[in-house]
């Protein structure tokens, strides 16, 4: 079917008919000269008769061909900016070329009350390429954390501590393009440890192009908080809350600008405590295991970014970034257990304390030109990155026949590095547009682990579990992207090319692993804008998921004497081929369709181990198919209250090579929000979400339902704001999974704490006229989630 597509890609390149004329130029901010991409851009006829609405690409251009000569009327809008409008734009036969040369856009009045600008910017927009997520506009949202504000997505859902986006696992997280650092449990912590208040918005590309790596099956960038004006400017957070137990953030960003440089950074820091309650009962063919395991964890997050743009001219800009965090983690563990074998039981108990370090500086640095007012353009970016972690536990097991206890303890320092060069070009032709593009990026993970038994007052290494692992990876790539209108048809064809070698070579045993593989990824996109208020899309995507770092390590994480889990060295990478269909409705109806085929589906799984343990690890199974169908419909009731519903289903298909029993179902989630707007600045907001129980593989999960609701004051004349909130006021979403591969069958109720009070406070000072920093992707984001603990 590749080589089809391939092909299908190479033919569909032809020329379209004879144009009469055509308009084109470029969006950039009227102050700064910062290209503006998104900007909806429509064109009508000077009789008001629609003729076509696009988005001005990357670099800032737009274009219109194929039209008929006559006159036409131009209208752009960017959030944060006024309208512009350009009226008796005339095309004639011998003025069949229309060039706009350089449109500014100016920055909206930063004074307006903030809760006016929100009432008219809602929660969620969405386009059949993008949905918006605008923090501000939600009381629930910018009162809590980061991940679950994404998790308020239309169609996104948490599965096995991992963001699934429409079924799908291979969601990339970016922070304003920069490393979103880790992955799996690690993400997630790091995620619900950022406040939300310190973002502007959450955009989500379901089908991101070929210029995109092709692990990004769709991409969630987090784009923090910034000012739209000129001078020197503050923006201060805070926030504070509590379940069981209390937890508080604070933070500074900065701006300085003036015409020939801008300055930005800053900082935050978040404290919180928080508890974890499991029950899980493992039953085998000859034994069983009952545990319970109770964790409290005290985390100190500390978080920072400086960087500079120096505007060399108006068309060339270099620059380079600093960021990353130190964060601090203690935790608390009581692990208690039974065996059950041969009809008697054996009681044992775990108590763990243990501490984490983790460090995670980056440096990108760019360059950026822009040749002709065609639009011709470069984009160069060198990046670093670094990610250390020093982890260390003490174990003291006691068993109900030994009169003393055992002692382990377990160190593990960790140094991973990347190393990431890339380069892209975009050459708006005559018809189309055109983005070629190289990237090249080296991964070393060292990872080591030592562990020791307490034996005669002397700590002694136990080679059974001792290990020193180092993975390297090197990913070469290239992508050609084609972009055209042909009258309302937007047409998108793209393929990228990636050659990748790794290593895995466990050192304590001089095991290597060596794989080398090319692949293709053709995406096709088509959209059809049949009018401004009704827009049609048509998808296909072919990308992979490469395993998180974590996975493929072969190190022992020890939980109990009976439990622990372990990486797995020989996985091999999931390909997927996406097929998507999307139609949205004047902001009111949003229809979404889709089918995934995905080959080697990494699962989860548990194998039976020495000693009566229980290994959870990782493998991969034959194949599986799903088909989703989501819809979401925004409606304003009267001058102050937004209801959003939304629903979605998915069914999915596995296929195991092994005898396993292999779950086939489907999943519903229906998702309900309420928004207010009240005089004197007030707002609120309620918002529920149910999910049917669902299947994974071997993996079923019981159902779930969450509601929230939140209150927002506007304070000093729109500098200020504070919000109220209160989620999972039920305290009811608590997940329950069963594991059932017929030799081995685990049953996990997990009542970790969900339910929180919210508190959190925003002011903006200083001189409100400087125009924030620029927003861009480094080369190494998509593979620094990917670094695990």
């Amino acid at each position: 079917m590749k080589q089809f597509i391939v092909l299908f890609f190479s033919c569909l390149v032809i020329s379209a008919n004879a144009q009469t004329g055509k308009i084109f130029g470029t969006i950039k901010d009227s102050a700064t000269h910062k290209i503006l991409s998104q900007a909806t851009v429509q064109l009508s006829s000077v009789e008001n008769h629609f003729i076509a609405v696009k988005l001005s690409d990357s670099n800032g251009f737009i274009k219109f061909d194929s039209l008929k000569f006559g006159h036409y009327f131009l209208k752009i809008s960017f959030v944060g900016y006024s309208i512009f409008t350009k009226e008796n734009i005339v095309l004639t036969k011998e003025n069949n070329t229309i060039d706009l040369q350089t449109i500014l856009l100016k920055a909206a009045n930063a004074e307006m009350n903030e809760v006016t600008v929100n009432s008219k910017i809602p929660f969620i927009s969405q386009t059949p390429d993008k949905i918006t997520l605008n923090i501000a506009s939600s009381p629930i949202a910018a009162g809590g954390n980061v991940y679950d504000a994404i998790l308020r997505t239309p169609g996104m859902i948490e599965q096995s501590n991992a963001l699934s986006f429409r079924g799908q696992s291979n969601v990339e997280v970016l922070i304003n393009g920069r490393p979103s650092n880790l992955s799996g449990d690690d993400l997630k912590n790091m995620l619900s440890n950022m406040p939300a208040n310190r973002v502007e918005k959450i955009e989500v590309l379901p089908n991101p192009s070929a210029k995109y790596d092709a692990t990004a099956g769709t991409i969630v960038n987090i784009i923090l908080a910034k000012n739209q004006n000129y001078g020197a400017n503050y923006t201060f957070t805070g926030g504070a809350g509590a379940g069981k137990y209390f937890w508080g953030n604070a933070g500074l960003d900065f701006n300085y600008r003036n015409q020939k440089m801008n300055v930005y950074g800053g900082y935050s820091y978040t404290h919180n405590k928080q508890y974890y309650d499991d029950n899980t009962f493992t039953s085998l063919s000859n034994y069983s295991v009952n545990d319970h395991e109770h964790e409290v964890r005290s985390r100190h997050n500390n978080s920072y970014n400086l960087g500079t743009d120096f505007y060399l001219n108006k068309k060339s800009t270099i620059g380079f970034m600093v960021n990353g965090y130190y964060n601090q983690r203690d935790r608390n563990v009581m692990d208690n257990s039974v065996l059950h074998i041969n009809d008697a039981d054996s009681a044992s108990s775990v108590a763990t304390k243990g501490k984490a370090r983790f460090s995670n500086p980056s440096v990108n640095v760019y360059y950026q030109t822009t040749f002709d007012s065609v639009g011709n353009s470069l984009t160069v970016n060198a990046d670093y990155f670094n990610y250390t972690k020093h982890w260390s536990d003490d174990y003291v097991t006691t068993y109900d026949n030994q009169i003393s206890p055992t002692y382990m303890r377990d160190n593990s320092p960790a140094n991973n590095n990347v190393y990431a060069l890339s380069a892209d070009f975009t050459h708006p032709a005559k018809k189309a547009t055109w983005d070629f593009g190289v990237k090249s990026t080296y991964t070393k993970t060292d990872n080591n682990i030592l562990w020791e038994n307490l034996i005669n007052n002397d700590w002694q290494i136990d080679a059974t579990k001792t290990n020193h692992f180092i993975y390297t990876e090197n990913i070469n790539a290239a992508y050609i992207n084609y972009t055209r209108m042909i009258k309302k048809l937007r047409l998108q064809l793209g393929l990228r090319g990636e050659q990748t070698n790794t290593t895995g070579n466990l050192v304590t045993t001089n095991e290597k692993t060596d794989k080398h593989y090319f692949n293709l990824f053709p995406t096709i996109g088509l959209m059809y804008m049949k009018n401004r208020n009704s827009i049609f899309s048509l998808n296909y995507k072919s990308s992979i998921y490469r395993f998180d770092y974590n996975v493929v390590n072969p190190f022992i994480i020890y939980q109990n004497q009976y439990t622990y889990s372990q990486g797995n060295p020989n996985i091999q990478p999931m390909l997927i081929d996406r097929f998507s269909f999307g139609y949205v409705y004047h902001q009111f109806l949003s229809v979404s369709a889709g089918y995934a085929h995905v080959r080697r589906l990494i699962s989860l799984e548990y194998l039976q181990g020495e000693n009566n343990t229980v290994i959870q690890s990782y493998g991969n199974l034959n194949h599986s198919n799903s088909y989703t169908l989501t819809v979401a419909a925004q409606k304003q009731i009267g001058a102050w209250q937004t209801v959003l519903t939304g629903i979605g289903g998915y069914v999915h298909y596995v296929n195991s090579n092994a005898t396993e029993a292999i779950n086939n179902s489907w999943l519903g989630i229906i998702q309900w929000q309420n928004n207010f707007n009240f005089k004197h600045g007030w707002s609120a907001e309620e918002n529920s979400s149910y999910s049917s129980p669902m299947a994974s593989g071997a993996t079923k999960i019981a159902h779930l339902f969450n509601n929230s609701a939140g209150f927002s004051k506007s304070l000093f004349k729109g500098a200020g704001n504070l919000k109220l909130s209160v989620t999972d006021m039920f305290n009811s979403a608590k997940p329950k999974i069963v594991y059932n591969n017929q030799r081995i069958i685990t049953n996990t109720n997990s009542h970790d704490e969900t339910r929180f009070v919210n508190l959190t406070f925003k002011y903006k000072f200083g001189n409100r006229r400087v125009k924030a920093k620029s927003q861009r992707e480094t080369g190494v984001s998509d593979l620094q989630q990917r670094m695990g603990n």
